[in-house]
């Protein structure tokens, strides 16, 4: 049998309700996603109200009718009112309604990405200048262009669009590393800098650990091997021991050891998955700490050694005995 838009069959959209009562429906609270539907089997006839509705200021704040009218428009393929929605700047100075037209923009943004075209970056772009949100970080990233890098960069400082601008930046790899450089060594020179400023510098590393770093850029970052702060710390020693021809393998790894005794479970835990990777590489100056039994190491650090070395036997056992299956 056949359908139509909302999945609704023949039959059942004869039986369906008038526009106005599913639009009323739809902007409930109670039945809004039952109204979706209805709406969507109205078909064109309700671009319209639909598009009205969307550019209807809401100074509540609440936001989920709007985005229902959003997801309607992009069910009956109306993409140009999203895109005239998106390229109307909006300046609200009240802090309740400028949440609510921000999760608007955000979810009209992601809609938009569901048939996204060439011409929709500059426009994405264009909000970017004056609104950093996470919707649109998320659009502008799927187009992997390196004009947006600077707006990426800035989302970091932001709690609520972080994970959208590093997942953007790590789409753009290498295109994005002499940005997150900068990112990461950027100082205050007043000297205070504030918790906002840290957790972008940290994400900017964090970025950088995954992407990787070239040789020439490494001297800008080789002294935040010795913050104090494991979280910047760590994975500065990671880029060190991922970049053979910068030379400070040894030091990123004593200073990984070092780190140990003062970080949370869950850097200690990427540091030992750091070490078990290059193992290969520092396992004749594991074996020297080791059988030292260095003093100035903490007992979390030699447990977590000796249990790399393990590993790292173990799975090098299991390596060569399937080869030796797989020759047999």
């Amino acid at each position: 049998m056949s359908t139509l838009p909302g999945g609704l069959t023949p039959g059942q959209q004869r039986a369906a309700p008038k526009l106005p009562e599913a639009i009323n429906r739809m902007m409930s609270l109670h039945d809004g996603d039952r109204g979706l539907l209805e709406v969507v089997a109205c078909g064109k006839e309700a671009i319209g109200p639909l598009r009205f509705l969307l550019f209807k200021r809401e100074p509540s704040g609440i936001y989920e009718p709007r985005r229902r009218v959003a997801s309607a428009l992009r069910s009956l393929q109306a993409y140009d009112a999203l895109r005239e929605f998106l390229a109307l700047r909006r300046e609200i100075s009240d802090p309740v309604e400028r949440t609510g037209e921000d999760a608007v923009i955000n979810a009209v943004a992601r809609e938009l990405m569901c048939r996204p075209r060439e011409t929709d970056f500059p426009l994405l772009l264009d909000v970017l200048r004056w609104r950093i949100l996470a919707g649109v970080i998320e659009s502008a990233g799927v187009f992997e262009k390196p004009e947006a890098i600077p707006y990426f960069i800035d989302a970091l400082a932001e709690d609520d669009c972080r994970p959208e601008a590093e997942t953007a930046l790590l789409r753009l790899g290498r295109l994005s590393e002499s940005a997150l450089v900068k990112c990461a060594t950027r100082r205050p020179r007043s000297g205070f800098e504030s918790s906002t400023s840290r957790r972008q510098r940290r994400s900017a590393l964090e970025l950088l650990a995954e992407i990787g770093i070239a040789p020439e850029r490494w001297v800008r970052l080789r002294h935040l091997i010795e913050e104090p702060d494991p979280k910047f710390a760590a994975p500065v020693c990671k880029l060190a021991l991922m970049t053979p021809r910068i030379g400070d393998q040894r030091n990123a790894m004593e200073r990984l050891l070092d780190l140990l005794g003062g970080s949370d479970w869950m850097v200690a835990n990427n540091i030992e998955a750091w070490l078990l990777e290059h193992f290969s590489e520092l396992s004749s100056r594991v074996d020297d700490v080791l059988a030292k039994g260095e003093v100035s190491l903490s007992d979390r650090a030699k447990l977590v050694l000796a249990r790399v070395k393990t590993q790292a036997i173990s799975s090098r056992a299991k390596t060569t005995s399937q080869d030796t299956i797989e020759n047999f």
